[in-house]
């Protein structure tokens, strides 16, 4: 028995169910198969997290996604949404076809998110809806053998025979003494029964077969039923506007990373149960093939064999790496997503969760807010754009940010955001537009902060020299460690000489750490740049935080030895002692603790809050605190 569900359906499920057919007829077969049903929750998280769960739960419409099995062994994701019947499939197929045609008579859509409205639009005048079981296409198809049997039943030879004498040839025949009459009805009664008159019965039939057609697979609207209609319109949005057979994991927001190999391998990284393989199925090798196709296209990046990797982002913002060829990707096309967020995490968020202490937190605070340069460096998936977009809150809201990125990620909470991105030539008039050219261009633009998604490249040395200018510079960096990550900025391809490390002034190293059975994501260590140094022989660096992994805690050791706090906002900040840093530091830390008490933490309420507060000090506040010196 799993850790969760239960032999007797819960009333909610029950509930739930009678509105959703699909969800009922798959309870129906987990039943069967399982002896079990599974249990309804909102959502996933931590709190049911099991060694063996059995949880369903909704990601949006009617769509739910169910977690059952042993995990580390055969714990299994599965996705429920609405399947096409044989006929609905048949239909649907006649369908797309319809709205693709009546669609080239349609303005195009201007944004993505227009497309559902003409989609739905399209479906209107292609099918409409009938309560009449009668009425609906599959009935009346189905009764055509009914009806046509009947029209042969009640077929009356004797009376066609007796009209076929009483026309001119007939009368002719008579006259003529070679028949009598009543041989001439014999033969008439003949004719009538012969495969010609079988040809007349059936062109007799026609029309009737030929509305019911037409209304199946011809030009007038289709009656079908509301089921059938949600089924198709689902459907329909899902492979056009959607993401097709990954749209049930992709809508999931626990699933951070996608991985998918090959046509029926689809694997998730899961918030709550870790690594799963799922359900998916993208089909035949060509229908997988079609879909990364079609879904290259809509990114403005179309794969290829001549160019069978690509990087790119989706329409929801996620990232995407495909590898295309079979030659590259042995087991058949591969790709890789990174789930983007609607909606960014914030200070308070990350905080709560341990990845920051709200004493780190208060301390980027002031460095963000006195225009610091601040790295967020780390391994792949340690999560370092999320703490980049979350403390972002901090610097002042009346600045203007420039980003440069290869995929949009960054998404800052100020008004004025120059947002720019990479792009490639197309063809022989359209230049490239690369990283190096962005951040050159950031230093004509006026900015108040530079934001560089993720340096790689040369851009890494562009970055460093705005800093020299005098323009503050954030970015993402992959790096284990401070040494590591000072030889990579002055080794190939970058190249920034050690003399110019001292434009950074803190480096914020994340990782994914350990902890048990559970993988978490820490950062384990703050470093703060002093500057290059002849008699050291290289970069001097001071660490001021540090992660405790016995104590999973993010300790301090900066105090009263910062060179950050003391030696540069202090200063610029015109304080006599420059130790009282360190209680404006502890004051703003007690304001994060206050939030996160306070369940200000939502992205939208925390930067309200620290908003508020930049501008009118504590009595901008939604709640009352003093300082304490």
């Amino acid at each position: 028995m799993a850790d969760h569900g239960s032999r007797q359906i819960g009333h909610e499920l029950r509930e739930t169910a009678t509105r959703y057919t699909h969800l009922q007829e798959y309870l129906q077969r987990f039943k069967q198969f399982t002896g079990e049903f599974p249990e309804l929750i909102d959502e996933p998280t931590d709190d049911w997290e099991a060694d063996k769960p059995n949880v369903v739960y909704p990601v949006g419409g009617p769509i739910f996604c169910h977690v059952y099995g042993d995990l580390g062994k055969d714990t299994k994701y599965y996705t429920i949404e609405p399947e096409l019947s044989g006929p609905e499939a048949a239909v649907f197929k006649n369908v797309q076809e319809r709205i693709l045609e009546k669609s080239v008579n349609k303005p195009a859509p201007e944004a993505e998110a227009e497309y559902d409205d003409r989609i739905e639009e399209l479906l209107e005048e292609t099918v409409r809806i009938s309560d009449d079981k009668s009425d609906d296409v599959f009935h009346r198809v189905r009764q055509l053998p009914n009806n046509l049997g009947s029209l042969v039943k009640n077929f009356d030879a004797s009376t066609v025979a007796d009209r076929m004498v009483g026309d001119d040839r007939g009368q002719m025949s008579l006259d003529s003494g070679d028949l009598s009459a009543q041989q001439m009805r014999a033969g008439a009664r003949r004719v009538a029964s012969s495969p010609r008159d079988a040809i007349n019965r059936v062109q007799r039939a026609v029309p009737m077969v030929r509305e019911a057609l037409e209304e199946a697979f011809g030009f007038g609207r289709i009656p079908v039923s509301e089921t059938t209609y949600e089924n198709i319109r689902y459907q329909l949005n899902r492979d056009i506007v959607g993401f097709g057979p990954l749209e049930p994991v992709m809508r999931d927001p626990y699933n951070e990373d996608i991985h998918v190999i090959g046509p029926t391998g689809c694997y998730v990284d899961h918030g709550t149960y870790g690594m799963l393989e799922t359900t998916v199925d993208f089909g035949t090798p060509d229908e997988f093939d079609g879909w990364l196709r079609n879904m290259g296209e809509r990114m403005g990046d179309p794969v290829s064999d001549s160019d069978p990797i690509v990087d790119s982002t989706l329409p929801d913002g996620s990232r995407i790496n495909i590898i295309y060829s079979d030659d590259v990707s042995l087991k058949g096309p591969s790709l890789t997503i990174r789930q983007g967020d609607d909606v960014p995490l914030s200070v308070g968020q990350i905080t709560k969760w341990g990845t920051l202490s709200p004493e780190l937190a208060a301390y980027l605070w002031l460095c963000l807010e006195n225009e610091q340069t601040v790295f967020v460096v780390g391994e792949t998936a340690s999560g370092k754009t999320t703490t980049l977009n979350s403390i972002m809150s901090f610097i002042p809201r009346d600045s203007k940010i420039y980003t440069a990125e290869d995929t949009a990620e960054v998404i800052p909470p100020h008004d004025t955001w120059q947002q720019l991105l990479t792009r490639e030539g197309q063809g022989e008039n359209s230049a490239d537009v690369d990283m190096f050219d962005l951040v050159a261009a950031a230093l004509r633009s006026r900015p108040d902060y530079i934001i560089v998604g993720e340096v790689r490249g040369e851009e890494g040395r562009m970055a460093f020299q705005a800093a020299q200018t005098g323009h503050p510079v954030m970015l993402t960096f992959h790096a284990s460690d401070i040494v590591s990550m000072i030889q990579r900025f002055t080794g190939e391809p970058i190249n920034v000489p050690e003399t110019f490390m001292d434009n950074a002034d803190v480096a914020l190293f994340q990782n994914r750490v350990k902890q048990g059975d559970d993988v978490l994501r820490r950062v384990t260590s703050v470093q703060e740049i002093e500057g290059y140094s002849k008699e050291m022989g290289g970069v001097v660096t001071r660490q001021a935080f540090y992660w405790d992994p016995v104590e999973d805690e993010i300790v301090f050791q900066g105090r009263n030895n910062s060179f950050v706090l003391e030696e540069q906002i202090a200063t610029l900040l015109g304080y006599a002692d420059t130790r009282e840093i360190y209680d404006e530091m502890d004051f703003r830390a007690e304001i994060l603790e206050r939030i996160i008490q306070e369940d200000l933490i939502g992205y939208h309420d925390f930067n309200d809050t620290i908003a508020a507060f930049q501008r009118d000090g504590v009595e901008g506040l939604p709640f009352t605190i003093s300082r304490g010196f």
